[in-house]
């Protein structure tokens, strides 16, 4: 997982590069129109040195310029739907469960060309609990945290309004109290795919 999220920021590094003249943010480039996106997200991640699951949506609102790049705010959420389980000292097993979201912001390159660059950042809080139940109930112990998670994607344009997203990043989380697991435990690389389903002028 992390060598897939370093190939995305090396392809993303050389994209940026190659297109430095024309891709100013502020700089040369008006406003030419608004649109919107949202869809489902699934996304597998490294929690405690295992792998979880996770499934959950998200969409905004987006600002399109001349230069042919986009801005995008929004929010998303997202859940686990698979869990960690640890022996506890009375034998019995307990099951971690984790929860995000929050607010989404992303800069998207050359968003007409078939296959184009995007980044993204997820800044929110979450919750992470222990159970006697791996659905997540009879919790055991519970606590919150918050989030940060920027994330690089290669964006395939299927249709006019439908588009894949494939991406890798790192979750970042603090704040937890947690008896069993540090902040550090609950942090890991994630790769992603999602459909967006939208508007782009």
């Amino acid at each position: 997982m992390r060598f897939l999220f370093l190939c995305f920021a090396g392809f993303f590094l050389l994209n940026t590069t190659a297109n430095a003249q024309s891709d100013y943010i502020l700089s040369g480039a008006s406003i030419t129109g608004f649109g919107g996106h949202g869809g489902p997200v699934f996304e597998i991640g490294s929690v405690a040195g295992e792998n979880m699951f996770f499934f959950g949506g998200r969409g905004g609102g987006t600002i399109h310029f001349s230069s042919g790049n986009s801005f995008m705010i929004g929010g998303g959420g997202y859940g686990s739907v698979t869990s960690i389980s640890r022996q506890a000292e009375n034998g019995e097993n307990l099951y971690l469960n984790m929860s995000y979201g929050g607010l989404e912001l992303e800069y998207t390159l050359k968003y007409r060309r078939a296959f184009h660059l995007a980044i993204r950042s997820n800044l929110g809080g979450g919750s992470a609990t222990e159970s006697l139940q791996s659905s997540g109930s009879d919790v055991v112990e519970d606590t919150n945290f918050f989030i940060i998670k920027p994330q690089a994607y290669l964006n395939m344009n299927l249709t006019p309004t439908v588009r894949l997203q494939l991406g890798a990043g790192y979750r970042w989380v603090t704040g937890s109290n947690l008896s069993a697991y540090s902040d550090t435990d609950l942090s890991g690389f994630a790769a992603t795919i999602g459909v967006k389903f939208g508007f782009w002028p």
